[in-house]
């Protein structure tokens, strides 16, 4: 998909919500020299037929005075690795929808994957880290170093946690490593690497 020609509309949301939009960018992607308020919250259209991005990119300079740039960076990530533990949960692609009885799967569903519940079949490592919405809780980008590069099956339940056991954010980020380890053998592990940031910044 051509994100120039990519349509939106927006009800209530704020102002980073719409310069996300605008350069179709994910948050953690964001690097905000300017301070962009909560409020007040904004409605929007963009659905020209061809080029709606620039357009709202240039009203939101026009507007507020702040433009976007794609700028490669220094930046905190975390690396999606095996752990030394092997639980044996990631199986060959297709083998555990066989043993479920769901070998008839489509052509898409077996290039792109699918799930069905806690079982997912023919994912690749970028893609169990884009099914388990890891960077939800893990707000940074993440990338795969496990070294395997076939599709596979597994079950992976989401966790659950207790929220008064500390803040909302540290406590749900160690529940989700904790349940990578235990049922899928897999561990985020802290380091820098350049990748590519949208910088918001006053316009010149």
């Amino acid at each position: 998909t051509n994100y120039n020609d990519f349509q939106s509309i927006g009800l209530g949301v704020t102002l980073k919500n719409i310069m996300l939009r605008a350069y179709y960018a994910q948050p953690w992607q964001a690097v905000l020299l300017v301070n962009l308020p909560q409020k007040p919250l904004y409605d929007y259209v963009s659905d020209l037929p061809h080029g709606t991005a620039l357009p709202l990119q240039q009203l939101i300079e026009k507007q507020f005075g702040i433009v976007g740039k794609w700028e490669t960076r220094e930046t905190d990530v975390l690396l999606l690795k095996l752990s030394d533990r092997n639980v044996g949960a990631l199986k060959p692609a297709g083998s555990l929808a066989r043993s479920m009885n769901m070998a008839n799967l489509g052509a898409f569903d077996r290039w792109h994957g699918t799930s069905r519940g806690d079982a997912h079949f023919y994912f690749t490592m970028d893609g169990l880290i884009k099914e388990l919405r890891l960077q939800d809780t893990f707000p940074m980008p993440i990338f795969d170093e496990t070294g395997l590069t076939n599709q596979f099956d597994f079950v992976f339940k989401n966790p659950t946690w207790n929220y008064d056991k500390g803040p909302y954010q540290q406590v749900a980020q160690q529940a989700w490593k904790d349940a990578l380890s235990n049922q899928l053998g897999l561990q985020l592990v802290p380091a820098r690497r350049p990748v590519e940031m949208l910088v918001v910044e006053k316009a010149k």
